[in-house]
């Protein structure tokens, strides 16, 4: 193994591999509909040198005439909704609430319309989840945001789907402590992801010893998110480096 990326697949795809490779290598992608096929096939052409590695720049802006696809498997499950009581059919369908900030420390930056911003509980579809955290895999295109009685569904950062429901769902969605957790500034991305994994290993068991990162920063960040109801393990068998 000479190098590993995570990367956006779909800006990926149409960004394009930056050099050609001849030699073994492990892509992982997930192909939701038909078009994924040929942008995937498009891709590994021009990986293997097939087709040029620098295409023709398309004219920016909407073309005439044509209009954007929402109906896919991708979002067919909205048909089905029931609309008095959607939160199930999300979560079969794999939903989990999250914040932006996650998203981004996850590798899955959003594509969330500033109206939205701040004001709505966003949800992200898990295509697979790992015992690691870090190695779960999101669809960052398709996303669910709700607002008291209010649902709508975003696709690549356009507005496809909204409902207005009987009763508010806010109280019926619980975002992971994970998720929305507030961090110092100086703590590197890598340190946030590990602090995570960390604290989801203390939770899950209890004769787990905290690491030194955790002991460390667990006063601090139990500090910084105070008022929400955080369950951080230990942490009264660990000293504060800060109390008086």
């Amino acid at each position: 193994m000479m190098g590993d990326r995570l990367v956006a697949q779909d800006v990926e795809f149409r960004k394009g591999p930056e050099k050609t490779h001849n030699g073994p290598m492990k892509v992982e992608v997930c192909l939701f509909e038909n078009p994924d096929i040929d942008l995937f096939i498009e891709y590994l052409n021009t990986l293997r040198g097939q087709l040029p590695l620098e295409k023709p720049k398309k004219p920016r802006g909407r073309v005439k005439g044509k209009v954007k696809e929402v109906g896919s498997s991708r979002t067919d499950f909205i048909k089905t909704m029931d609309w008095s009581n959607p939160i199930p059919i999300l979560r079969e369908q794999g939903f989990v609430a999250v914040t932006k900030e996650y998203m981004d420390d996850m590798g899955y930056p959003l594509n969330i319309p500033k109206v939205y911003e701040g004001k709505y509980t966003i949800l992200v579809k898990v295509i697979k989840k790992a015992k690691n955290p870090l190695n779960s895999k999101y669809d960052p295109l398709l996303v669910v945001l709700v607002k008291k009685d209010k649902i709508v569904f975003l696709k690549d950062g356009e507005k496809i789907h909204s409902q207005v429901l009987d009763k508010p769902l806010e109280n019926t969605i619980k975002v992971p402590a994970k998720a929305k957790m507030k961090f110092p500034t100086f703590l590197t991305l890598d340190e946030r992801n590990q602090f995570r994994i960390d604290m989801e290993k203390l939770r899950e068991n209890k004769d787990e010893k905290p690491t030194r990162l955790y002991a460390r920063w667990v006063h601090e960040i139990s500090r910084l998110n105070q008022g929400q109801d955080f369950d951080f393990p230990h942490i009264t068998n660990i000293p504060d480096p800060y109390a008086r």
